[in-house]
């Protein structure tokens, strides 16, 4: 049997849900220092546009002719599960931990105002906003899969190009010119501003061969990109978040693209390990679970009063906590028919 498990692709989703758990677990603990806070989402941000890219690169390259109501009933449906479950359980999570109302109240509260579905209300289930884009992109794939199969590579980046300039150029534009808004009245969410890194996936993975630029360069244009972000931050001496967010930064757009081709050609991450296959089979929990485990340690914390540790000691034992929590909690529901289907 042909192997055609692309091993760097598992080493890639790892690192970048390190760095989403990584993001949501300093997010609870207060950050007075602007450059420190800068520096983490200049980073960890560059990992949501790792997945859209992963994602892209495996679905577009599919033959989508024959199977496309197969195709949306075995994504979109399960994304649409998987979204309500957890908007309920990580509010449910969240209520019992924060508020001294009854556990009936809190599941009642959490199915009712908080399913992420109607109203569209996902309550303190923050990370599960990624939900609602990717499912777009999902029901466009089966379409863009068969423009790119018969478009140029050429072709494919300067549409990529467009996609970047129409959104997250367009704030970068605003930034420096605040009266700019021709983009604006162009319709600039024609693209969206995810489809881009969609299609950068789909010829990162596809069209372009490893060791597709030099590292050296590589590394030092993420560093400048990183080192402009923190600069604009320190310059201010504000966090501007439309600088660190993946719909509306220039920044993150150039740095996570150039981290994409840069992890790509690390050659030992092309190398098969099993237990970063496993992890790697559990990303996707752990994504829609970790803020679940977030919470409990946070309520386990504070009910034996010792959340006033130092920050980064605070900060190590979240992310060490949910990380491992996550993966052996996911670990074991994917051994459940149900679980493994939505996992």
């Amino acid at each position: 049997m042909v192997d055609n498990r692309i091993y760097y692709l598992d080493h890639i989703r790892v690192i970048a849900i390190f760095l989403v758990v990584f993001t949501h677990c300093h997010e609870n603990i207060p950050l007075d220092n602007l450059l420190v806070k800068s520096f983490f989402y200049s980073v960890d941000r560059m990992a949501v546009p790792l997945f859209f890219m992963i994602s892209g690169g495996l679905l577009l390259s599919r033959d989508y002719t024959n199977n496309i109501r197969q195709f949306y009933i075995q994504k979109t449906l399960r994304f649409m599960i998987v979204l309500i479950l957890f908007a309920i359980l990580t509010n449910i999570i969240s209520e019992f931990i924060t508020t001294d109302l009854s556990f009936a109240s809190i599941i009642k509260t959490s199915i009712k105002y908080h399913n992420g579905i109607y109203p569209t209300n996902y309550g303190s289930a923050i990370h599960l906003w990624f939900m609602y884009p990717i499912i777009l992109l999902y029901l466009v794939t089966p379409f863009v899969s068969n423009l790119v199969k018969n478009s140029s590579t050429k072709s494919i980046l300067f549409l990529i190009l467009i996609g970047f300039l129409l959104n997250q150029g367009n704030f970068f534009i605003k930034s420096i010119l605040p009266d700019m808004f021709i983009l604006n009245l162009m319709g600039n969410d024609f693209t969206g501003p995810y489809l881009s890194y969609f299609l950068f996936g789909y010829i990162a993975i596809n069209r372009f061969n490893r060791n597709y630029g030099n590292q050296f360069l590589l590394f030092l244009l993420i560093s400048i990109t990183i080192i402009v972000e923190i600069y604009l931050d320190k310059s201010q001496n504000n966090f501007i978040e439309e600088n660190h967010w993946y719909s509306t930064s220039l920044y993150i757009a150039i740095s996570s693209c150039l981290f994409f081709l840069f992890l790509k050609n690390i050659n030992f991450l092309d190398k098969k390990r099993p237990f970063i296959m496993v992890l790697s089979n559990c990303v996707f929990g752990i994504y829609l679970i970790h803020v679940c485990w977030i919470y409990i340690i946070i309520g386990i914390l504070t009910k034996f009063n010792l959340l006033e540790v130092q920050n980064y000691l605070l900060l190590f034992i979240y992310l060490i906590f949910s990380i491992n929590s996550s993966f052996f909690s996911i670990y074991v529901l994917k051994k459940m028919k149900f679980f493994n289907f939505i996992f």
